[in-house]
């Protein structure tokens, strides 16, 4: 599912908003989006069981290491052979 979420949004930064690079653009969006709900799940556990909430260090260091995720990755995907993955062709 995130290999058709990749590339559908490689296809709008891309096609609409005609970026120089989307593949960057898309790894970015991506990794800051999951590991958004990453972090809400931790600080909300530990705020149910523990009474206590993440520092802005500890947030920072999560989003970090999703877009660092995502671009180890996606770095040497190729898109290509995706389009055919996602429409059957």
């Amino acid at each position: 599912m995130i290999d058709v979420l990749y590339y559908m949004y490689y296809l709008f930064y891309s096609k609409k908003l005609k970026e120089a690079d989307p593949h960057w653009s898309t790894i970015w969006f991506l990794g800051i989006f999951f590991s958004y709900w990453v972090f809400c799940a931790i600080d909300l556990f530990l705020l149910f069981f523990f009474l206590y909430s993440i520092s802005l260090g500890g947030a920072l260091a999560i989003f970090f290491l999703g877009v660092l995720l995502f671009y180890w990755i996606y770095m040497y995907q190729l898109v290509e052979p995706m389009s055919r993955m996602v429409f059957g062709g």
